[in-house]
């Protein structure tokens, strides 16, 4: 069997001094890098994707878990209000309505 480095055209003495080998594997390089580096583009890109999709998708479980909280309608039952400066707007609130007056 034939070792894989052996160069016949070389040994036999026939050619153009041309590595034939090396030529071959730069054409097949030249060929293939580009095409890796899109395919390794679109790979990227889709992780990236992926990745942000798994943001959102932590964040709106976040929400769903916040908004599971105020799952009973007592939760709006309770009103806190506080004013740094009560002058210029006070603030009153009951179970019924809310109302807002602002101080001449």
């Amino acid at each position: 069997m034939a070792n894989s480095t052996t160069d016949f055209v070389s040994s036999l003495g026939a050619g153009s001094g041309i590595n034939i080998k090396e030529l071959s594997q730069a054409l097949v390089d030249a060929e293939k890098i580009p095409r890796e580096s899109l395919i390794q583009g679109k790979i990227d890109k889709s992780t990236a994707k992926i990745s942000g999709l798994g943001v959102v998708k932590a964040v709106l479980e976040r929400f769903r878990t916040s908004f599971k909280a105020l799952d009973s309608s007592a939760d709006f039952n309770e009103f806190t209000t506080s004013n740094s400066n009560s002058s210029a707007l006070k603030i009153s609130t009951s179970s019924q309505k809310e109302k807002i007056r602002q101080s001449s």
